[in-house]
C-alpha cells in the first residue's frame, strides 16, 4: 500500500509541477471530467505595417490636349492613416517638367486632401481597407487670378493599373492618366533622364 500511495502522490507533484510552471493557479470546479482548452488572446495592439510604397509611370493627357509622360509614387501609410502621391509630370521635350505632392489623410471611408499647398479637397475611398479599388475626390483651388477652380477627380487602381480622370466643373474640360506599375529602383533614374531632356523644371 505504501508503494502505491508513493507513486500517485509523487504523478500529482509532477501535475502540480507542470501547472504551476504554465502559471495556472486553479484547478477544474469538482465533477469535471476534462480540462479545459486554453484560449488564445490575439494581440490587437501589435505594431501597424510598414508603410507600403508602389511606383508608376504612364501618359498623361491634359485639359489643353497636351500629352506628356507622368511617374508617380504612392506611399500608404496605415499606420499614420496617410497616403502620400508623389508626381512627376514632363512634356517630352517640349521645355517643361512638372513635379507636385498630394497628400491624403484617411477617417475610415473618407479622406481629406491637399496639393503642393496649392489645393485641397474631400472624397470617399471604395474597396477592402489599404486596398481600395476607386476613389473619388472633389479639389478645390485658386489660379494666380483669384478665381477658385473645382475638380472632380476620380481614381481606379486595377492590379497594375492605375487610372486617374479629371473633370473641371462646370465645364468640359477634362484630363486623364494611365500608368502602370514599375520597379521602384527604377523611379528615380527614370525620371533623371527624362528631365535631362527638359529646359526647366518648372513650379506646379
Amino acid at each position: 500500500m505504501n508503494y502505491d500511495w508513493t507513486v500517485r502522490d509523487v504523478a500529482v507533484l509532477r501535475a502540480l509541477a507542470v501547472l504551476g510552471g504554465l502559471g495556472v493557479t486553479s484547478m477544474p470546479a469538482c465533477g469535471s471530467s476534462a480540462a479545459r482548452p486554453p484560449t488564445t488572446i490575439e494581440n490587437v495592439t501589435g505594431p501597424a505595417p510598414p508603410p507600403r510604397v508602389t511606383c508608376y509611370a504612364g501618359r498623361h493627357v491634359g485639359i489643353d490636349g497636351v500629352r506628356a509622360t507622368i511617374f508617380m509614387r504612392r506611399t500608404l501609410d496605415r499606420g499614420a492613416s496617410t497616403i502620400r502621391q508623389e508626381s512627376v509630370l514632363a512634356s517630352n521635350g517640349y521645355g517643361f517638367a512638372t513635379d507636385w505632392v498630394a497628400d491624403f489623410t484617411v477617417a475610415g471611408e473618407t479622406f481629406i486632401s491637399s496639393t503642393s499647398g496649392l489645393s485641397h479637397g474631400d472624397g470617399r475611398l471604395e474597396g477592402p481597407p489599404w486596398a481600395w479599388t476607386h476613389w473619388t475626390e472633389q479639389r478645390r483651388s485658386r489660379g494666380y487670378t483669384g478665381d477658385e477652380m473645382v475638380e472632380q477627380v476620380d481614381g481606379w487602381l486595377a492590379g497594375v493599373h492605375l487610372r486617374f480622370a479629371g473633370h473641371v466643373m462646370p465645364s468640359d474640360r477634362r484630363w486623364t492618366s494611365e500608368l502602370d506599375a514599375i520597379d521602384c529602383g527604377d523611379y528615380q533614374p527614370r525620371i533623371d533622364a527624362l528631365e535631362a531632356n527638359e529646359k526647366e523644371i518648372a513650379p506646379p
